[in-house]
């Protein structure tokens, strides 16, 4: 269950390309999906999968990494060495996504051991274009 007053910590962590992001930027102009996942990690490639859908409502998406990225991605992946950003959330060390809305209010919250129980990538593009069709009324 989403507490909605839960306040998502912000962060500061590079890419691979040495541009550093940061959550609290994006607060008030586009949602947001966190990937807090290893390198290796299916939900990876299943965001890649659905990146172009995500752009249709300006929607980005950022995987925080424990270790350097295995494989190119067409969003950014972010390293959290020591998991410094991955310490700050209540379900840590556990795999997870976090879909945030352009307000970085939570919309979908899940970590799980195991990658079969996590939703499918189109269901945080749905989460999304439903909160931006509200937010546009």
């Amino acid at each position: 269950m989403l507490d909605p007053r839960y306040a998502v910590p912000s962060f500061n962590l590079p890419a691979e390309d040495g541009t550093v992001y940061t959550l609290s930027s994006r607060r008030g102009r586009a949602p947001t999906v966190l990937l807090f996942v290893p390198p290796d990690h299916p939900l990876l490639a299943g965001f890649a999968a659905v990146h172009s859908d995500l752009l249709t409502w300006n929607a980005e998406v950022l995987a925080l990494l424990p270790e350097p990225p295995t494989h190119r991605q067409p969003y950014p992946q972010l390293l959290d060495a020591g998991g410094r950003v991955r310490a700050r959330y209540p379900e840590n060390p556990l795999p997870g996504v976090i879909v945030l809305d352009r307000y970085t209010a939570p919309l979908l919250w899940h970590f799980s051991a195991d990658p079969s129980t996590f939703p499918a990538p189109y269901e945080a593009v749905e989460a999304i274009r439903l909160s931006e069709l509200n937010c546009s009324m």
